[in-house]
């Protein structure tokens, strides 16, 4: 992830993920799979995230196109009771 702050509570960027295969033996490159997101993340909203980007496959394995969100919520500690 690379992202960059253009207002107090926002930055866009990009992502890479990939799935490369199993553990035993990884997957050749044509059925692996590798994905660029351009990213756009709030950031002002008390204990809220929010995260959302369009993906672009980059192998033959991948999705030409994937759509991704995450939200998310922040609960503080409680004061401990005496």
């Amino acid at each position: 992830m690379a992202i960059v702050k253009v207002f107090g509570g926002v930055s866009v960027g990009v992502e890479y993920y990939g799935n490369l295969g199993s553990f035993s033996g990884f997957a050749s490159w044509r059925d692996q799979e590798h994905y660029l997101f351009e990213v756009f993340n709030l950031l002002a909203v008390s204990h809220v995230e929010f995260n959302a980007g369009i993906g672009e496959g980059l192998t033959a394995g991948s999705n030409p196109i994937t759509v991704k969100m995450i939200v998310g919520y922040t609960w503080e500690k409680s004061e401990s009771r005496p």
